[in-house]
């Protein structure tokens, strides 16, 4: 097995449950709200700076860093399950094994994926295209940061690492804000400055806060462990992803793309009123899975969610109830351009409200039922597709309709998942079986 120091912090290696879960839902939620809001104003304040072509090519130039998530294979995915499992059954051994692979695997994907950003940086120099070199030599910087970051957040599981992971992600916004200047001075190079700067900056703070202080060392046992764990969180993950954004591409296929950026505000609706549920289910996962681990009960893993969604579902009432009188106005002021968008971004606090119920889908990765969990996703995009013709028959603003037959999928998803969830556990009972299956 790896190496520890000394100085190893114990919180993660103990119970996770020392800190709330409200209180680490809410310090993480409130960082990541905020560093959006950041994230927001300084993108507006970007397109200032910069013209849109320029822009359009930083961006494009950026998706890599998204599409380069594939090489993970769902690693990180697995690591996020096993560690408190492990954690809960008091293997501690194990899963500073499992952390160290999966360090090495970020470790390679890393020098993979930035090798081949820094060869197509050389490429574009060579051909006499700097501005592009220099996207590329920026993107070479946030490739080499997205896995270790990735890792190094899987490892933060406790109540007090969560606040730690929401306080690195709000400096992260603090700086990104603060390194504008950079933009308004070198325009497109600054860009990539900023976000060289930024990557740095909060992978840092990440590593100097880490949790597991172990070597990274690669092992084809553990790492197919993991892989077998994680791939299949990682594939449903994605396809949720894209049942989640069918919506956009119906409208911009079947409305245009102004219709789509009226849209937004909807969008945009969701994101931030959803990231306090968001934060809920990144607190609640690891705490249902090392119940699991501890007792190899199901039903109790699954009764972790209940109390901090019945919480969240009451304190969101007031919350959608003032979203709905507040959007018109605030919209109105900030960017009036978009008023069309309102009616539409109104009806999506339905979906907000929805989703403060999800919290308790964690279970499907728990217990490892990730065909049920993509079956259950089928269903809510079938729902979604149903509902579209039938709310676009009934509604005068196609936008509305839009976001209509996306509460009908939500709905399905939230209430359908966790009564599925329900009937699972309610067969899982504790037991040799359930130890004996784990193993497998």
């Amino acid at each position: 097995m790896t190496d520890a120091t000394s100085q190893e912090p114990k919180p993660m290696l103990g119970k996770l449950g020392k800190a709330s879960t409200a209180y680490s839902a809410g310090i993480l939620a409130t960082a990541n709200f905020a560093s959006m809001v950041l994230r927001l104003l300084g993108g507006i304040i970007v397109a200032r700076f910069i013209v849109p072509e320029e822009l359009g090519t930083f961006n494009g130039i950026l998706l890599v860093v998204v599409y380069a998530g594939f090489l993970q294979a769902g690693v990180t995915n697995g690591l996020n399950r096993e560690l408190p499992y492990l954690i809960g059954k008091g293997d501690r051994p194990r899963a500073e094994g499992l952390a160290a692979c999966s360090m090495a695997w970020a470790l390679s994907c890393s020098g993979i994926a930035g090798a081949a950003a820094l060869g197509w940086a050389a490429w574009q120099a060579v051909q006499g295209d700097w501005k592009m070199a220099w996207g590329w030599v920026a993107v070479t910087i946030a490739l080499a940061g997205a896995f270790p970051r990735q890792y190094l957040e899987s490892t933060m599981r406790s109540g007090a690492e969560f606040v730690r992971l929401g306080v690195a992600h709000l400096l992260g916004g603090i700086a990104g804000f603060a390194l504008l200047v950079l933009v308004w001075k070198l325009g497109f190079f600054g860009l990539g400055l900023r976000l060289m700067v930024v990557t740095v900056l909060e992978l840092g703070i990440l590593w100097r806060w880490r949790v597991l202080r172990v070597w990274p060392r690669l092992n084809k046992q553990e790492l197919w462990h993991l892989l077998k764990i994680g791939l299949p969180i990682f594939v449903v993950s994605y396809t949720y992803s894209a049942w989640r954004s069918l919506d956009s591409a119906f409208i911009v296929n079947s409305l245009g793309r102004a219709q789509l950026g009226l849209y937004q505000i909807a969008v945009l609706t969701v994101s931030a009123g959803a990231s306090v549920s968001l934060a809920l289910s990144q607190v609640v996962y690891p705490r249902m899975s090392q119940r699991y681990g501890q007792t190899g009960d199901a039903r109790a893993a699954l009764r972790i969610a209940y109390r901090p969604m019945a919480l969240l579902g009451i304190l969101a009432i007031p919350a959608v109830v003032a979203g709905w009188f507040l959007l018109p106005p605030f919209v109105r002021w900030v960017l009036p351009k978009y008023v069309a968008g309102i009616p539409a971004a109104r009806w999506a606090l339905a979906t907000v409200y929805l989703l403060c119920f999800n919290s308790s889908l964690n279970i499907y990765n728990v217990i490892r039922k990730q065909v049920v969990f993509a079956c259950l996703i089928a269903a809510s995009a079938g729902a979604f597709l149903a509902a579209v013709p039938w709310r676009l028959a009934h509604e005068t603003d196609p936008l509305v309709a839009y976001v209509q037959a996306m509460v009908v999928g939500t709905g399905v998803y939230v209430i359908a998942g966790n009564l599925v969830a329900l009937r699972l556990t309610r067969r899982r009972s504790p037991g040799v079986a359930t130890v004996a299956a784990e193993k497998a």
